[in-house]
């Protein structure tokens, strides 16, 4: 089965990662994962920069999984909040 486009999503998150005013707000989760997968904040921030929503969920925020590249060019994926109107990116987990 075909994944479904996140063309606006995308759009949307990409934008806000790349405002110069954007926050990053970390889940102690997120900051774990990152830690056990021996990435860094760089490797994720830049998965959202120019990776592509391939899912959204609805929970406690509208989350979305983003998948895309580190720094090294490894495959990663993220699961965030956006908050457009704030210019703040949650960064619930990734794997």
């Amino acid at each position: 089965m075909a994944q479904p486009h996140y063309i606006s999503e995308t759009q949307i998150l990409r934008r806000v990662a790349n405002d110069p005013n954007c926050r990053f707000r970390w889940t102690k989760h997120a900051i774990q994962a990152v830690a056990d997968d021996g990435r860094t904040t760089k490797d994720v921030e830049d998965c959202l920069i120019s990776g592509q929503v391939v899912l959204h969920e609805q929970k406690q925020d509208l989350l979305w999984r983003v998948k895309g590249k580190d720094i090294d060019g490894q495959d990663i994926q993220v699961v965030v909040a956006v908050y457009e109107a704030e210019i703040v990116i949650k960064v619930v987990t990734t794997f």
